[in-house]
């Protein structure tokens, strides 16, 4: 029998990381292989969301379209599409729902 998934305030108690590895250590394989994928999405999510801001910035800041693309590592091309995205569509631009 698997363990509750959410400890009721395992964030505030003592010893809270030792209650949260083992409650993920208790998680069933196939339960636990579909959250780390769920966890490997919500940081790609941040990601890009992260990179987004930092080009609108940059762009705010007067910085040159060649120069944002060399400073967050894509093309001038995808620099582009992102300004002209509203900040709701952003991530649709890299497959991500914003539902």
């Amino acid at each position: 029998m698997c363990k509750s998934f959410y400890p009721r305030n395992w964030w505030t108690a003592e010893g809270s990381e030792d209650v949260l590895t083992e409650t993920i250590k208790s998680i069933p394989p196939p339960i636990k292989e579909n959250i780390m994928t769920l966890y490997d999405l919500l940081i790609k999510k941040g990601e890009i969301k992260g990179k987004a801001q930092m080009i609108l910035a940059l762009y705010d800041d007067n910085i040159g379209i060649s120069q944002i693309a060399r400073y967050v590592k894509i093309t001038e091309e995808e620099v582009l599409k992102i300004l002209s995205l509203s900040a709701f569509s952003i991530t649709s631009l890299f497959g991500f729902s914003t539902y």
